[in-house]
C-alpha cells in the first residue's frame, strides 16, 4: 500500500520500543496511584492512625498507666 511505507520504516525495534514506553507508563501511573495513598508521616494502622496516636488515645481512655504509656512511648521510639 503505497502511503504507509512511512510508518514502517522502523521495523521490529519501533514496535518493541512502543510496549517498552507502554509498560513504563503503565508502570509509572501504578507507582502514582499506590504512592496517593500511602500517608507522608510513616506507616499507619488501617484507620489513619500512628502507633503514637493509638498509645496516646490507650492512655487517655484510662486503658494504660503513665509507666505504661512512657515504656511504649520510647519502645516505638517517638
Amino acid at each position: 500500500m503505497p502511503g504507509w511505507d512511512h510508518m514502517m520504516g522502523t521495523g521490529a525495534y519501533g514496535g518493541m520500543l512502543m510496549w517498552l514506553i507502554v509498560i513504563i507508563v503503565i508502570a509509572f501511573v501504578v507507582y502514582l496511584i499506590v504512592n496517593r495513598n500511602l500517608p507522608a508521616g510513616g506507616p499507619r494502622t488501617g484507620r489513619g492512625e500512628s502507633a503514637l496516636d493509638i498509645l496516646k488515645r490507650r492512655y487517655a481512655e484510662g486503658e494504660i498507666s503513665k509507666e505504661e504509656f512512657d515504656r511504649m512511648k520510647r519502645e516505638i521510639g517517638e
